[in-house]
């Protein structure tokens, strides 16, 4: 979990961190995430401070775990399909060429809700995790790389279907987006929610 309590006071990562550093973020941001109303529970929109949609994204059609981001123009990020395994369950990030960017595992754990996001970092050329903590008195989760602050998903305290997301500078948006598009779909599963 973030030592900092601030977010103001979070380190700025540089080089960039994450597979993308086209589409890591400048400064310190702070987007919302926002549920259309849709058929699919997993569909999403990420709007920047002015409203502006930078990402969405939508359950693939005619499946139930299956999930794409796209960018504001509707070009394909990554594609998030879900794989069920013995005892557990990953999600694989492909990337818009369908190769496999980064995989998404849950921890089995009965206080908190834990994810594992782990990936090549495109400038460390090395591979990288990053983990998505929440504990079940809280309204959202804080996502971290060892012990640095990453980024801060909280639902917004009036609005069911809207969160915030801050993110720390240098840090690449669509891959917290897909991270956070995980943990929605799962707490959903653990609500007792279908996932369309």
């Amino acid at each position: 979990m973030p030592s900092k309590s601030d977010v103001k006071e979070w380190e700025s990562f540089n080089p960039p961190l994450g597979l993308d550093q086209k589409r890591s973020t400048a400064g310190f941001t702070r987007l919302t995430l926002r549920k259309p109303l849709s058929w699919s529970s997993g569909d999403f929109v990420v709007e920047d401070e002015e409203g502006a949609v930078i990402f969405k994204c939508q359950g693939k059609f005619k499946s139930t775990q299956d999930r794409v981001i796209q960018d504001s123009e509707g070009q394909v990020v990554y594609t998030l399909s879900t794989r069920f395994w013995s005892m557990s369950r990953e999600t694989i990030g492909l990337d818009s060429m369908g190769v496999e960017a980064f995989r998404i595992k849950k921890d089995n754990n009965l206080l908190h809700m834990k994810l594992h996001a782990t990936f090549v970092d495109e400038a460390r050329e090395e591979p990288i995790t990053l983990s998505m903590q929440a504990k079940w008195y809280k309204d959202g989760a804080d996502i971290t790389w060892g012990e640095l602050p990453v980024a801060r998903m909280r639902r917004e305290q009036y609005w069911k279907d809207k969160r915030e997301l801050l993110i720390a500078p240098g840090v690449e948006t669509a891959l917290i987006f897909a991270m956070c598009t995980v943990f929605d779909m799962l707490e959903m599963e653990t609500m007792g929610y279908a996932i369309a």
